[in-house]
């Protein structure tokens, strides 16, 4: 079977966006990130371009400062959107793990 280029390469069980969310909801995305002011706003901007909705931010630094922790709430419309923000998401290298 070949692989879809467009698709995120995602480890863990894939979810079905359609079976689990009835539209129009808020979509709540955890991030751990390196604890970078430019990355962390590089990573708001691409979810929010990507989604082409308004996405809330809240921001958490770690206790140590190794790593910050990004609250993103997508107001989401569309399946689709929530398929972008979560490969935008996976595609950011500053991104340690997303729940």
């Amino acid at each position: 079977m070949a692989s879809d280029p467009d698709k995120p390469k995602v480890s863990g069980p894939q979810v079905d966006d359609e079976a689990v969310y009835k539209l129009p909801c808020r979509v709540p995305f955890k991030v751990f990130l390196r604890p970078d002011a430019n990355a962390e706003q590089a990573l708001i901007s691409a979810c929010r371009e990507t989604a082409g909705v308004h996405i809330d931010a809240e921001r958490q630094p770690s206790r140590k400062g190794n790593f910050m922790c990004l609250r993103l709430t997508l107001h989401a419309s569309e399946h689709d959107q929530i398929r972008r923000v979560r490969a935008a998401i996976a595609a950011d290298t500053s991104v340690i793990m997303a729940l």
